[in-house]
């Protein structure tokens, strides 16, 4: 089950990453949006590998979680915003039609919160089929397992000087 945490974790780390878009919703003056996102957009660099290499200590936590329930409170209490905030973010109809951020992800952040639910009750082949589909899912650029992977080069590479 740790495994499917660790996952989630992942899962949770690129949900966060890809909520710091919400700064292009907040310049838009005739759009509203809730100011508590706002967390997001202080909270993380524009840069999205410099806003990787920020979330990974929380990643790292999340993943040793005793729970799924557990993994998303790290990322909530340094944030102030839940998995299912994010949801609502994403599901803002500012995001039509937009090149980054919002209605591709919202699907995401709702099987997400499905699976952090199936990990706490115990449902691993359930939660592993999920997790595989999450991971399948396109978003703006691609698909989940891609982009973690190019985030996760990035750290690669600097770690190694490259």
């Amino acid at each position: 089950m740790q495994d499917l945490i660790a996952s989630l974790a992942d899962i949770l780390s690129l949900l966060y990453h890809e909520g710091r878009n919400v700064r292009h919703l907040m310049r838009n003056t005739d759009l509203h949006v809730d100011p508590r996102f706002s967390s997001l957009r202080d909270g993380l660099a524009r840069n999205r590998c410099e806003a990787w290499k920020q979330l990974q200590p929380l990643r790292g936590i999340s993943a040793m979680a005793s729970s799924g329930l557990a993994a998303g409170r790290v990322f909530e209490q340094r944030f102030k915003l839940t998995i299912d905030d994010l949801a609502e973010l994403f599901g803002h109809p500012g995001w039509k039609g937009t090149l980054y951020g919002g209605n591709a992800w919202f699907p995401i952040a709702g099987m997400t919160i499905h699976l952090r639910d199936l990990i706490d009750d115990k449902k691993e082949l359930e939660a592993a089929s999920l997790l595989e589909s999450i991971l399948q899912s396109c978003h703006n650029t691609g698909v989940v397992r891609d982009k973690l992977r190019i985030l996760d080069c990035y750290l690669s590479e600097r770690k190694a000087g490259l």
